[in-house]
């Protein structure tokens, strides 16, 4: 008798039969066997997902419950939970994520999905008590575009035709770019804002993004939501983008004379108008009469305004030790305003350096130098800034009844007549500039003219006591005129006569 002990079958099936064999002898056969599965020890993929899908689309799976041997476990009935292993997009899986086992068998029906698009996602089937198992890599690709979104935002503020740009994308309806949309993107102002846009408006999106730039904007009405639009798909607004006049920087007088004891002069400048943020402009000097390193040591510097600041100083030294019979000259020079900033008619100006024994000269009349608007959003002159040649009588300047607004009337004229004069709130001094605080908006429709009184015996006076200069012409005393018409344009205008006397109006001023 042979005894075998030990033998495993370790696939399932049915009838398996055992023969027995030994030379010279009849072999014999066993009875039929039946092998059925072990225990489950292990999950595997049954049906695998689709290795590409479409952003929000539905697929399903199916799980097997393995024993040790790799048979089907038919008696398992325990349930299996699906989850992302692999998450590159940081995506959420929606759907029925567990099924009980029938038959060894998860069936994970083609109810579940993504949304965000990636490439590598996997997926893991885990049950309590076995391993658990990870499906191959998965590539979720963009559904077709349904919308715009604005992916860079254009800047908040900008100055009449200074280049500015942003970013647009195609999206479906779950947020992902539609890389593959190319459709023609057009930005455009709504109508009645009051603005232009010029520049390429037109855009073909690359991997379904539109880069717009170089792009200008006149002013408005008010702030300006751009459209952005393409066809068969939902548009977009950007936001608010303001434009505003730039500001202007000066020299607050044209000449400063200084003693050669005092160490070093200053020399102001002033912004006016416009851009309230901050900006910035270079001050160099140069040689007049005067030679740097030996009258006075030279000066390049950028001048910097911080936001809401009118006016900063810029500090000369002036060499003491050299002796000097007559004054000599040194000029100074305004360049390279930043962003949001120009320069204004006074852009150079002299100093004069005097020697220690020498009297100083009469100042120089104080005349009205520059008018700037200050205006709201919805370019509405909310304050005028008037600039001076010189300092003023600081009490007097602050007074309201120096200056008078007169809007024009139907036929044109400045008649100042209570229904024409325009109220003025208040009125401030400082840097060498008054602001006109207006009672309440002004929109500019045929102009308005300002006055500045010079005239005794209640006109305003300088520094020294003098009534400012509103002719031009040498002269003190007179009223400074300046009319002020759409789209914030000022001309300053002298009595007539003066160097800078111009046209009066065709309505002719009363």
């Amino acid at each position: 008798m042979a005894q075998f002990t030990g033998l495993v079958l370790d696939t399932v099936g049915s009838p398996y039969t055992i023969s027995a064999s030994s030379p010279g002898v009849t072999g014999a056969l066993s009875t039929p066997i039946s092998v059925t599965p072990a225990a489950a020890t292990t999950l595997a993929i049954y049906i695998p997902p689709p290795t590409t899908m479409t952003s929000g689309s539905q697929f399903g799976l199916a799980t097997e419950a393995l024993d040790q041997f790799g048979n089907l476990a038919t008696e398992y009935t325990g349930t299996v939970t699906l989850a992302l292993a692999n998450n590159p997009g940081n995506a959420k899986l929606s759907g029925p994520l567990t099924a009980a086992s029938v038959g060894g068998v998860a069936n994970f029906h083609a109810f579940i999905t993504t949304e965000t698009a990636a490439s590598g996602y996997t997926l893991k089937a885990s049950a309590t008590g076995l391993t658990s198992v990870t499906t191959g890599p998965i590539t979720v690709i963009p559904a077709p575009a349904t919308h715009l979104v604005v992916i860079t935002q254009p800047p908040s503020l900008v100055t009449p035709g200074s280049a500015f740009g942003f970013i647009v994308a195609a999206e479906d309806d779950f947020g992902n770019i539609t890389t593959g949309y190319t459709g023609s993107i057009s930005v455009t102002v709504p109508a009645g804002s009051g603005a232009s846009l010029a520049g390429t408006t037109t855009v073909t999106p690359v991997s379904g993004e539109a880069t717009f730039s170089g792009l200008t904007l006149t002013e408005s009405n008010g702030g300006v939501a751009l459209s952005v639009a393409s066809t068969g798909i939902t548009g977009v607004t950007t936001n608010v983008v303001s434009v505003t006049t730039p500001a202007q920087l000066a020299f607050a007088a044209s000449t400063v004379t200084v003693n050669q004891s005092a160490g070093q002069a200053a020399i102001q400048v002033v912004r006016t108008g416009g851009y309230q943020g901050a900006i910035s402009v270079n001050v160099a000097t140069s040689n007049g009469t005067a030679v740097a390193g030996v009258n006075y040591t030279p000066v390049n510097q950028v001048l910097s305004f911080a936001a809401g600041q009118d006016s900063q100083m810029v500090m000369v030294p002036i060499n003491g030790s050299s002796s000097i019979s007559t004054p000599v000259t040194v000029n100074l020079s305004l360049s390279g305003p930043g962003t949001n900033a120009t320069l204004g008619s006074q852009s150079t100006s002299t100093l004069v350096i005097q020697g220690v024994n020498q009297p100083p000269p009469a100042a120089s009349l104080v005349t009205m130098q520059s008018v700037g608007l200050v205006t709201n959003k919805k370019h509405m002159v909310t304050q005028i800034v008037i600039g001076f040649s010189g300092a003023l009588n600081a009490s007097e300047a602050s007074t309201i009844g120096t200056y008078e607004l007169i809007a024009a009337s139907k036929s044109g004229l400045f008649q100042p007549t209570k229904k024409n004069l325009v109220r003025i709130k208040s009125a401030k001094y400082a840097g060498g500039a008054v602001t006109l605080k207006l009672k309440t908006p002004l929109r500019l429709k045929k102009g308005v003219e300002l006055v500045v009184k010079g005239l005794p015996p209640s006109g305003l006076q300088d520094s020294s006591g003098r009534l400012i200069d509103g002719n031009h012409d040498g002269t003190a005393g007179g009223n400074a005129v300046a009319i002020i018409k759409k789209p914030a344009a000022v001309t300053i205008e002298a009595v007539p006569g003066g160097p800078l006397a111009v046209k009066l109006p065709s309505s002719k001023r009363k």
